[in-house]
């Protein structure tokens, strides 16, 4: 079990880098957007638009993935223990 334990560990820790970087790049591409109202070149708001999507949609791609793994470790789990109950029982 042990095992197991470390492997979600380092999927966690991997999940919350993965956030704060792409937390850090959203918060950059936003503060670009507030230049959007200086900068009147069609060219920057094109950029602008052409950067936010891909941004947006890392985000929420890994938002999704946290949340089935989250889930996914909870059934993993609940499967584990009824293994472990299993075992105990036939040793018994």
């Amino acid at each position: 079990m042990e095992k197991e334990y470390e492997e979600i560990e380092e999927g966690r820790k991997l999940v919350f880098i993965g956030l704060v970087v792409f937390s850090l790049v959203t918060i950059l591409v936003a503060a670009l957007g507030f230049c959007t109202k200086c900068c009147k070149s069609w060219c920057f708001n094109l950029t602008y638009g052409i950067i936010l999507l891909p941004v947006w949609i890392v985000v929420i791609a890994i938002g999704a993935v946290s949340l089935y793994v989250s889930s996914a470790a909870k059934e993993k789990l609940e499967e584990e223990c009824i293994k472990l109950v299993d075992q105990a029982n036939a040793e018994l």
